[in-house]
């Protein structure tokens, strides 16, 4: 429900045309909206986050193939999460960054446990990204990882989750594909711009 809301209220931005206060009157559309689906919903929280709000929208409706940039809508995602259903999500902008530091990589959830690099990789010799060992209790552990991101995450793609488990991208790409075929997971949408489903 929350990715359906996302899509539809961050495409009314494109109908705003006025020179300012475009966001606000978006904000205020969303507010009557959901008043009307019987949420009960105030401005406080768009308020409050008023400017991650806005560069959510943007995220959302931002696409640059030059540059490899695919829309975002997960931000907008997890504003709602917060707003609709008591999530906890932390809603600062240094984590809509195109390219984030290190440190602003994932946008934490509190209360929530943050997925861990697991105890089962190693760096390469070149210094690169970790590799992971070979063995059934590191793939395992592994699996569970990626699981533990895309029921934070759905619309995580292949190589954010190579950078946040420090593993080499093909070894996630064999991953995703057993985790495909054992029916656990599906891709719905296109590689580009669509999201994860856990089936199971």
């Amino acid at each position: 429900i929350t990715s359906k809301l996302s899509s539809f209220f961050s495409q009314t931005l494109f109908i705003c045309t006025f020179r300012e206060g475009n966001t606000r009157t978006t904000a205020i559309f969303t507010i009557q909206y959901l008043r009307s689906l019987g949420y009960e919903v105030n401005n406080e929280m768009f308020a409050k986050h008023s400017w991650y709000f806005r560069n959510a929208l943007v995220r959302a409706n931002y696409r640059n193939i030059n540059k490899d940039i695919e829309y975002s809508p997960i931000y907008l995602v997890r504003f709602f999460r917060n707003l609709l259903l008591g999530e906890s999500w932390v809603l600062k902008n240094r984590y809509l960054h195109i390219d984030p530091t290190d440190e602003w990589k994932v946008q934490p959830r509190l209360a929530i446990p943050q997925v861990p690099h697991t105890p089962h990789q190693k760096v390469d010799r070149k210094g690169g990204q970790k590799t992971e060992k070979v063995g059934r209790k590191g793939g395992q552990k592994t699996k569970e990882s990626i699981l533990s991101l895309i029921a934070s995450d759905p619309f995580v793609t292949t190589n954010e989750m190579s950078k946040r488990l420090k593993i080499n991208r093909s070894a996630i790409s064999k991953h995703i594909k057993k985790l495909k075929e054992d029916h656990i997971i599906e891709r719905i949408g296109p590689d580009k711009g669509g999201k994860w489903l856990i089936k199971k």
